[in-house]
């Protein structure tokens, strides 16, 4: 984006744990010049941004790449918005980005019924001080705080609180259009993202239920097979299946909302694990439907290479090919969707070792030994049972910082 090329939508989002780094390197790039004026780090530099992502007082201004050009952090205190942070990377100055941020947050004001944004700047930092009045902002006072000289801002935007807002009441996601003007904005409802957050969640806590009964019944079945290695018997067999075919359409709704979640330099991965997680549906629904609807058929009983879940057979063969191979994927391509730090990272090793265990259990067609595969059935049953589990609770901190 650049000025020379006009107004470009720059679209304005709650911050993921993903964007940490980027946030964080967006700020000491910005606040840096001021550390030999000022003699320490400016309080910008040092901020907590892990918690105040987690908490929703972040919002991050996105180029059309996915590029955090800038963020901004600001939350209600009484009946103000109090804007703490704002900062935009150098390859985006002079674009805007800052003002249409600071816009933003007196948007989010003027929508809670608050009565006016305040913040502070260092004493050091000449050129917010000037910058602010031309936003309108009023000198309130001047005093020291943690070692820091500040002067503290005030711009008037409503009446007052509206009765019944809170405290912590969340922004919306927005688009600014940035370009020569400065910036303007207009209202875009996050309402499909919640849905889709939502959707995750349920599909969170299918996986985990069926997973959990699928684990039960296999192991009831191993006890009570014939002998070891021996095919399970029903009802187990018959259970199982149906466990299987209700879990299906689950992976592909997790990846739609780790798709709506993630950083953006990650969500070709999140891309990639929807499709995965399409043909691991795709071909399990369809091996399993068959078996349930002609396992029993009498006139198929002497063709056990087709229907049988004996080695070597061809539904055996789809089922080690959904499983083994787009299972594991899928599993690593959503794993791979998360950065390696923040609240939800360790998702990213749980899901990354349920994809390689189901690779690993690939050894067993390999060599005509199926009871190698129970290595896949490790990842695939007890590893993402545990990544479900640790998505749901993904998806409800992303409704809560939504909500």
């Amino acid at each position: 984006m650049t000025g020379a090329m006009g107004a470009e939508a720059v679209r304005v989002r709650p911050a993921v744990a993903a964007d940490e780094a980027a946030v964080r390197d967006c700020a000491e790039a910005a606040y840096a010049q001021y550390v030999a004026a000022i003699g320490r780090k400016p309080a910008p530099m040092v901020a907590d941004f892990a918690g105040q992502i987690a908490e929703g007082m972040v919002q991050v201004a996105e180029g059309a790449d996915g590029t955090v050009l800038g963020f901004i952090v600001f939350f209600p205190r009484g009946e103000h918005m109090f804007l703490e942070n704002v900062a935009v990377a150098d390859a985006a100055a002079g674009q805007g980005i800052g003002r249409a941020l600071i816009g933003f947050c007196e948007a989010e004001a003027r929508r809670l019924g608050l009565a006016s944004v305040q913040l502070y700047t260092n004493e050091k930092m000449a050129a917010n001080l000037s910058i602010y009045p031309h936003l309108g902002y009023a000198e309130t006072g001047r005093r020291t705080e943690d070692g820091f000289n500040r002067v503290y801002f005030e711009k008037r935007v409503g009446q007052g609180r509206r009765k019944g807002v809170a405290e912590c009441s969340r922004p919306r996601v927005d688009f600014v259009e940035t370009g020569s003007s400065g910036g303007r904005m207009s209202a875009s409802s996050d309402k499909p993202v919640r849905w889709v957050l939502w959707g995750g969640l349920g599909c969170s806590g299918l996986i985990v239920t069926a997973e959990c009964a699928y684990a039960v019944a296999l192991i009831l079945g191993f006890a009570a097979a014939a002998a070891p290695g021996a095919p399970i018997g029903e009802p187990y067999f018959t259970i199982m299946e149906g466990l299987i075919l209700l879990m299906m359409p689950a992976p592909v709704g997790l990846a739609v909302a780790v798709h709506a979640t993630c950083a953006p330099r990650r969500r070709p991965f999140a891309l990639a694990a929807i499709v995965f997680a399409a043909m691991l549906a795709t071909v399990t629904s369809s091996v399993h439907a068959v078996i349930l609807a002609l396992g029993r058929e009498s006139a198929l009983a002497d063709m056990p290479y087709l229907l049988s879940f004996e080695w070597p057979s061809v539904v055996y063969a789809l089922d080690v090919l959904a499983w083994d191979v787009f299972f594991g994927f899928f599993a690593v391509c959503l794993g791979a969707s998360f950065e390696r730090g923040g609240p939800s990272g360790w998702l990213r090793w749980v899901l990354i070792a349920s994809g390689v265990l189901a690779f690993a259990g690939l050894w067993g067609a390999v060599i005509g030994d199926m009871r190698f595969r129970n290595i896949g059935i490790l990842g695939y049953v007890a590893g993402f049972t545990v990544a479900a589990a640790g998505l749901a609770v993904h998806f409800r901190r992303c409704l809560l910082r939504a909500a």
